[in-house]
């Protein structure tokens, strides 16, 4: 890992997420519950992560998914917002239509399964 991603954990920039422990046990820093971390992705959705035995494993990663959303580029960013705002129903309609190697029994049984 680079001194660049060690630094950024260690400070957590604004924007970056927290991490932090959902017990309530009075000395959480030597409880043997998990660490989790709370953030954004590239999608611009909240996303939480549990499972972290140490803090610096949690704050390793919210550098990691800081990096990724920093790096993804505008429009793949902007078309991953696009897609989380599509309801179900609409995201099957378009994907069923760009799969060209079905047969119509095949979009029939699709349709089938999709309408229950």
């Amino acid at each position: 890992m680079s001194q660049e991603t060690f630094t950024l954990a260690t400070k957590l920039i604004r924007g970056m997420g927290s991490s932090f422990k959902s017990c309530n046990c009075a000395r959480q820093s030597r409880c043997p519950h998990p660490y989790a971390i709370r953030c954004r992705d590239a999608s611009g959705r909240q996303r939480e992560e549990t499972g972290y035995s140490t803090q610096q494993g949690a704050l390793d990663r919210l550098a990691k998914i800081y990096d990724e959303k920093r790096n993804t580029p505008r429009p793949q960013a902007e078309l991953k917002r696009e897609l989380g705002k599509q309801r179900f129903g609409e995201y099957a309609s378009t994907w069923l239509t760009r799969q060209r190697h079905y047969t119509d029994g095949s979009n029939r049984t699709v349709n089938q399964l999709l309408q229950s």
